[in-house]
């Protein structure tokens, strides 16, 4: 709205001046009649030359700079926006890759506590490389430490530890079960 007004305004100044050159034209030799000699009107040409042409030629290039200034800024926003977008991609590619790694290191982990029968050497282990991907994985999914699977995942396997130093058997299917949701709830987050 701001521009098409300065636009009207330059538009007006414009034809304003135009016809004030003709005024000042027909004002100057108004004593003389018009006429059929065509070296008065070649006259007349040259002065409308003379006046019109620097100011035309100074229009075309205000409006030049005025079109190069808005494609400029067009061209800058979208650039904005294309890095906007090439760093949301790049941190979801980021996130998507640590989520895939977290989740292979603990399914391996995990797969090997299973295969041997649930001992407390590899329970810890667990602990152990979870604690690290998680540390890992706070720097991209800030919200990590507040999910409650997170919450319920280090408690089933704290408690799991706890069993297995007492020699009896812990609830290891909920420990199983909060892992799924964990992996479930990340997977979410790295849309985010």
């Amino acid at each position: 709205m701001k521009y098409n007004k300065q636009l009207i305004i330059a538009m007006g100044v414009c034809c304003a001046l135009i016809v004030l050159s003709i005024l000042l034209f027909f004002i100057k030799f108004s004593t003389s009649p018009l006429s059929n000699d065509i070296s008065q009107w070649a006259q007349f040409g040259d002065f409308m030359g003379g006046v019109l042409n620097p100011l035309l030629s100074i229009i075309n290039i205000c409006i030049f700079i005025y079109l190069t200034v808005t494609i400029q800024s067009i061209a800058n926003s979208n650039h904005e926006r294309s890095l906007d977008m090439d760093k949301k991609i790049a941190l979801m590619t980021m996130k998507r890759e640590e989520l895939n790694h977290f989740k292979n290191e603990m399914d391996s982990t995990i797969s090997k506590w299973e295969a041997k029968n649930y001992d407390l050497e590899n329970a810890k282990q667990i602990l152990y490389r979870y604690n690290t991907l998680e540390y890992r994985m706070s720097y991209l999914f800030p919200s990590m430490n507040s999910l409650n699977e997170n919450k319920m995942f280090r408690r089933y396997l704290i408690e799991i530890i706890d069993y297995l130093e007492r020699k009896e058997s812990g609830n290891k299917n909920a420990l199983l079960n909060t892992y799924g949701m964990l992996i479930s709830s990340l997977g979410k987050m790295v849309i985010e």
